[in-house]
């Protein structure tokens, strides 16, 4: 799994392109929003705490079919019964919501996801390490020390590099400003990006 910095950096920056085409809510209400449809599959981690032998992470949370049901019930939310307004708004939150998907299957590591549940339990993953790994635990008391462990600390500044410039470059995209100016500002920020993960790839494959 990615962690929530990087889970949440990236659906910040898909929820920015296309919030006004989707019709979906601005200002903090909307990045609230973008935040928790961006996480949200990573529930079962916390619901795994109260049942162990019953839930595991990389369950049907992280199906398709969940981030299509997620998104459903917020763009119905959001929607005010307006049909229209309702399938651009399922169409935008569904894309917040599979950059869940598309992070942990660009890890290339951990259990598979279950990307057919329920008509399959086969699970998917990237064929190598794309994005940094992060960590997660059984217990709160590991979850809490995650903040202290040396990797989780690395892979979250890893994010930040590799997914910190996404949203700015995304706010950028939609403004009206001088072309040449955003072009030149676009080009700085995804550059920052693509750099970072040219160097974690480097990195990754010299060390394994």
């Amino acid at each position: 799994m990615s962690s929530v910095l990087g889970h949440s950096l990236t659906g910040l920056a898909v929820y920015e392109l296309v919030k006004e085409k989707a019709g979906l809510p601005k200002g903090v209400g909307g990045a609230g929003l973008a935040v928790l449809l961006s996480v949200a599959s990573d529930l079962d981690v916390f619901a795994g705490f109260i049942a162990p032998e019953m839930i595991q992470h990389r369950g049907p949370t992280h199906s398709l079919l969940f981030g299509l049901g997620l998104s459903l019930t917020f763009a119905f939310i959001v929607s005010k019964r307006c049909f229209s307004r309702f399938l651009k708004a399922t169409a935008g939150l569904t894309l917040v919501c599979f950059s869940h998907l598309a992070l942990d299957y660009l890890m290339g590591r951990g259990i598979g996801l279950p990307l057919f549940w329920p008509w399959s339990d086969k699970g998917y993953l990237g064929p190598a390490a794309i994005v940094p790994t992060a960590y997660y635990s059984s217990s709160w008391r590991g979850l809490l020390g995650l903040v202290h462990h040396s990797p989780t600390q690395t892979g979250m500044l890893w994010e930040l590099i590799l997914f910190g410039p996404l949203y700015p470059a995304a706010w950028l995209a939609g403004r009206k400003i001088d072309q040449k100016v955003k072009f030149l500002v676009l080009t700085l920020l995804l550059g920052v990006s693509l750099a970072g993960f040219v160097a974690f790839w480097t990195g990754y494959s010299l060390a394994f």
